[in-house]
């Protein structure tokens, strides 16, 4: 059975009796946090965000291409292929994960931005430089390495490698920079956080044009290509039209008037490859043309909703909450530190009262 010396009975008079004798303690314990809270929040630079957002067009290809006797024999089995479609490989759900990619923060590094605060405009890499030290934690065993080192410098190996720097910048950058996408409306938000409000808004009109561009050179990036190929046909066809032509006007001006076989020979014989120098510029310049038709077609189409700018209020830090924050804890740790006190006390007392009746 438990000893009746060991159950300990707690009154509310022996908690508001605790509350005053812990007193000097909470008080002394909250000023301290909170002027380590004060010191804190104004070690806090200030962060502004700025935000985009954008509709994109939610392109679809109909089942149609399968045939019509698919479709025909879908539609005698009640089912209607017309209004079954399939999206685009690069779904806009996937568009966030452009945007956390490191070619995207490379190349965001390299890209000027005007910086209010030093009146001047410079990389954005050379801004997060001077705006912040980038600490890097040494090891207790090792050095820290030079950030600038390559273990590769003359890419022998063919694959990508940046040094320590570029590693601390860019993901810095994807950690500044994100952006969502809203499935009930479609609407695709990107977010920028920077220390000065003008680069947050350059960053965010960056980052947006980066996505449109990805976007528009990946859907179009084929056609493109064979716009290339078929301008480079066109030329070559192009040529070799105007030379059969010359060929065959010259020959007519110089044989003028004769009926010999062979000249009538030779006269068909470039007539034939004048009709078909010109039938194959005739059928590659209608080529040309829709392939030219086709990549407007293919260029995606976005609604810019909200442009990027430049925002008024910071978003952070909150330095109240964290004033607040720090004041509470204090509190919390003065009543621990009288509380444990306290228990020290009575352990002690009770042992010495254990050791007197023994």
């Amino acid at each position: 059975m438990q000893d009746q010396d060991d159950i300990v009975e707690i009154s509310l008079a022996d908690i508001v009796q605790f509350l005053k004798d812990s007193r000097a303690a909470v008080i002394k314990s909250t000023i301290a946090f909170t002027l380590f809270g004060v010191v804190v929040a104004l070690l806090n630079k200030n962060e502004f965000v700025s935000e985009a957002k954008v509709l994109p067009e939610l392109k679809s290809t109909s089942t149609a291409g399968f045939g019509g006797n698919l479709s025909a024999l879908a539609g005698l089995a009640g089912i209607n292929l017309d209004n079954m479609s399939s999206t685009d490989a690069v779904r806009p759900d996937l568009y966030p994960n452009v945007l956390q990619s490191m070619p995207f923060a490379m190349h965001l590094l390299k890209q000027q931005v005007y910086v209010s605060s030093m009146k001047k405009s410079m990389p954005l890499e050379v801004y997060l430089e001077e705006s912040a030290k980038i600490p890097y934690i040494e090891s207790w065993f090792e050095s820290a390495p030079d950030t600038a080192q390559l273990y590769d410098p003359k890419g022998l190996s063919q694959t990508l490698e940046i040094s320590k720097k570029q590693d601390i910048l860019t993901k810095d950058v994807l950690k500044r920079v994100s952006a969502t996408f809203d499935k009930k409306t479609a609407i695709i938000t990107i977010t920028a956080k920077m220390r000065d409000r003008v680069v947050a808004a350059s960053v965010a009109r960056l980052s947006l044009e980066y996505l449109l561009n990805y976007v528009s050179t990946y859907r179009t990036d084929k056609v493109r290509k064979q716009l290339k190929f078929l301008s480079e046909r066109v030329q070559e066809a192009r040529r070799r039209y105007q030379g059969a032509q010359v060929a065959l006007q010259s020959y007519k001006d110089s044989h003028r008037g004769l009926v010999m076989n062979m000249a009538q020979i030779e006269g068909e014989r470039l007539l034939s490859e004048f009709v078909l120098a010109q039938t194959v510029y005739t059928d590659l310049s209608k080529q040309l043309e829709q392939t030219k038709i086709k990549v407007e077609e293919e260029t995606p189409v976005f609604k810019t909703l909200e442009m990027p700018r430049i925002p008024i209020k910071k978003t952070e830090p909150q330095r109240a909450t964290m004033v607040l924050g720090f004041a509470v804890l204090g509190v919390v740790i003065g009543l621990l530190v009288a509380y444990a006190k306290r228990w020290l006390a009575t352990s002690n007392l009770t042992t010495q009262v254990k050791d007197a009746k023994s």
